[in-house]
């Protein structure tokens, strides 16, 4: 084992020093001074990596045994930034230089953000270094910052320049241990401590504390105590006695075959009609374990911003021993509720990006996130005004692209730090993208998190259409287009179930994961109703534990509402308190027992199984209509037939949507108007009789403007999730015929007609 510390010099770490901090001889400008070792520290990555690995080749060459780890220790950030007394303090080495510079919150600050910076160059070193010769990870980054926590200059109380403080640390090598400790684990086959990703939080998420209020919650669930603390109404003060509501079985609908053998195996489809049960919540339990109690006198108070217990011990379970029971790091997986996936990435948002300002701000400061071509516009609704950079990855039929122009390794190795940070975090839909509906492939998946290890690159994982994963869907495609069957889906889990179901789906990149550094983003607003607004992030516990905390001074936890009604459906009754005043309606004879573990994946396949056939009907009636076919008269006894492709499209692989491209430059009137007003005028002329269909134009998911300009009018995207089920195929015809019906249009007065109907905010 050998343990370096370097960099700092070569970063100028002596210069800030000298002319931010000391002021000795013939002080320079601070503020260039931190420039210029920013520059220096930015150009540093190629350099220490190659010196890691000529280390390693000496050690190896000097006769060190194969398990030979370089531990290469960070730097600790100076100072406190955040307390105020250092604002009129100096520590200059000449007294009479006076106080012409002060310790600031502005420049603790940036000395502070020097240091984070050198510490990340080292860390991204080391990756590349491990990546290049092969090392199986005996490269360590050691992060050494959190040690001095409470150990900086100018900690609250503290008057600087006190020499004499006795928390000042000046050596970490218990830390430095500890982390050889765990590589020295992974080594004998034991799982590695995940990554300590703190380096990525923004510096709001870094500053927030436990709320006080959360923690005294914990003092209410002793036996017999008398709460005086919380503001917490009696529960003989809610308005609701019972929250009652009619429920579906979950034998309800009809699973398709995880690995069906023909296009007959999937045409079955069935409503099973036997009578709903019943689910109530009371007023009142009696059941004294708070992971089983649900009622409305806890479901309806303040609660944990984590979640109502009942339902996030359920959601627990669920998550870390069926979905995800493969987890490559040490302590595993937690959860926390979200209020839906969308709620989840706006507070992803809050604990990974600085906001930036373009009137403000250095443009090399901007934050950027990678993303496909195409993606959920909300999205860019919520990364634009954070002045969030949108960094496009190509993609194929496959998904996201790894090599080659524009792939994830290309844009990442060349980044241009003059037009923004390099992007360290990325969103992806990987099963049903929305809106392109591809299902990424477990060998694509590994190429990915490859790389964004490397980069050290945070992935946000957005799920929603998980369970919703098409094994029909290739051969069925093959069938409707007379191609050659494809080679039926493999089994691709990890470890199985129990479930044959969940163990035929695609794996998540969690399974992959271990740095560390995915994040989750799961919804009910699928599987039971978007109006639940309800969903959960699933991550390493220290970016949980951050997620919580932003919860707790922003929505708190979701709906008791709609937490406790989904809890009774999934988990079952409670007893009811017995009370001489209780309101409670007795439970109906079918009185709901609980959907259980069983039972809520039952209807999650019959789910799959009904948007899988719906998908299938739409896509034949479309296939059918690709093209457009016309006949001209050449002679009194001859008729020339022509057939013009206008649509192509891939049959999705998951999700609830079908991604096709319009041929607008085949239009006769493409030279006079160009395609993005043609595609514009389609929108409407679709939206108007006969037809009465509306489509989503592709240029609301363009990543870019460049994008939208350049090919988003090409693209449409279809649903097939929204309209009863008798209105899947006419709505398919209806567009077909839409299509074929606008490409008879010749008028450019017409096309402009329909332009003028589009809604202002839409175009």
């Amino acid at each position: 084992m050998a343990t370096i510390s370097i960099g700092g010099n070569d970063g100028g770490f002596g210069s800030v020093l000298k002319n931010c901090l000391y002021r000795g001889f013939f002080p320079q400008n601070c503020d260039k001074t931190l420039e210029q070792a920013m520059e220096n520290i930015a150009n540093l990555r190629e350099d220490l990596s190659q010196l890691y690995g000529d280390i390693l080749d000496a050690a190896q060459r000097a006769g060190a045994p194969p398990q030979f780890t370089l531990f290469v220790t960070g730097y600790a950030t100076f100072f406190n930034e955040h307390t105020l007394q250092c604002d009129t303090a100096n520590m200059h080495f000449w007294k009479w230089l006076g106080k012409k510079s002060f310790l600031t919150k502005e420049i603790r600050w940036r000395m502070n953000g020097m240091v984070r910076g050198m510490n990340k160059i080292i860390q991204e070193a080391v990756m590349l270094a491990n990546w290049r010769k092969a090392t199986k990870g005996r490269i360590v980054f050691v992060s050494i910052d959190e040690v001095f926590e409470g150990h900086r200059f100018c900690e609250e109380g503290v008057t600087e320049p006190d020499r004499e403080n006795p928390n000042i640390l000046t050596t970490v090598y218990s830390s430095i241990m500890n982390t050889a400790a765990i590589s020295s684990a992974s080594r004998r086959g034991e799982k590695p401590a995940p990554l300590d990703l703190s380096h990525h939080y923004s510096d709001v998420c870094r500053r927030r504390v436990p709320s006080k209020i959360k923690e005294a919650y914990k003092l209410f669930q002793i036996p017999g105590i008398k709460n005086l603390a919380g503001g917490l109404p009696n529960l003989q003060f809610f308005p609701f006695d019972t929250l009652e509501a009619q429920a579906a079985k979950p034998e309800r609908w009809t699973p398709s075959p995880n690995y069906p053998e023909n296009s007959r195996a999937i045409a079955s489809s069935s409503k099973h009609t036997e009578e709903p049960t019943h689910v109530t919540v009371p007023k009142a339990s009696s059941e004294h374990d708070p992971v089983k109690r649900i009622d409305l006198a806890t479901a309806l108070q303040y609660g944990l911003a984590q979640g109502y217990p009942p339902l996030l011990d359920w959601v627990r379970e669920f998550t870390c021993e069926y979905l995800h029971p493969s987890i490559p790091y040490q302590g595993g997986l937690d959860v926390a509720m979200t209020c839906g996936s969308t709620d989840g990435f706006a507070k992803s948002m809050e604990m990974f990006v600085n906001p930036w300002n373009e009137e403000r701000d250095d443009i090399r400061n901007r934050p950027g996130i990678l993303c496909e071509r195409f993606v959920y516009g909300t999205i860019l609704g919520e990364t634009g005004p954070r002045g969030v950079q949108t960094v496009p990855v190509e993609a194929d039929t496959s998904g996201m692209l790894v090599t080659g122009p524009g792939g994830l390794e290309d844009i990442l190795a060349n980044w241009d730090s003059s037009k923004g940070k390099r992007p360290h975090l990325m969103y992806t839909v990987t099963q049903g993208h929305n809106p392109t509906g591809v299902v990424l492939t477990l060998k694509r998946k590994r190429e990915i998190y490859a790389v964004c290890s490397k980069y050290d690159v945070i992935i946000i994982e957005d799920e929603p259409y998980w369970y919703l994963q098409f094994p029909s869907a290739g051969s069925l495609e093959a069938e409707s287009r007379n191609l050659p069957t494809p080679a039926s889906p493999t089994p691709t889990t990890y470890s199985s179930t129990g479930y044959p179901f969940l163990d035929s789906l695609t794996p998540s990149f969690i399974t992959l994961d271990t740095d560390g550094r995915v994040v989750r983003l799961d919804t009910f607003s699928k599987t039971v109703a978007p109006g639940c607004r309800l969903g959960w992030m699933t991550a390493q516990p220290a970016l949980i534990e951050r997620y919580v905390r932003v919860s707790e001074t922003s929505t708190q936890q979701p709906s008791g509402f709609v937490q406790s009604l989904v809890a009774s459906l999934i988990m079952g009754p409670n007893p009811v308190s017995p009370s001489p005043k209780s309101t409670t309606t007795a439970a109906p004879s079918k009185a709901n027992p609980g959907w259980k573990m069983s039972g809520w994946i039952r209807w999650l396949e019959g789910l799959r199984g009904m948007y899988e056939r719906r998908m299938a009907r739409m896509c034949r009636i479309i296939d059918a209509g690709s093209h457009l076919i016309t006949s001209s008269s050449s002679s009194e006894e001859w008729d020339v037939i022509s057939k013009t492709r206008v649509i192509s499209f891939k049959w999705p692989r998951g999700g609830m949507f079908i991604w096709l491209r319009v041929y607008f430059e085949k239009h006769a009137l493409f030279g006079t108007v160009g395609g993005k007003v043609l595609s514009t005028a389609l929108t409407m002329y679709l939206t108007t009789k006969p037809y009465l269909v509306v489509v989503a134009s592709g240029w609301m998911f363009s990543a870019t403007d460049a994008i939208r300009e350049a090919e988003g009018w090409r693209y449409y995207r279809l649903c097939f999730a929204a309209e009863a089920e008798e209105n899947i195929d006419l709505s398919a015809k209806r567009f077909v015929e839409g299509v074929h019906g606008f490409w008879g249009i010749t008028s450019v007065e017409e096309i402009r007609k329909l332009v003028d109907l589009m809604p202002h905010a839409a175009t």
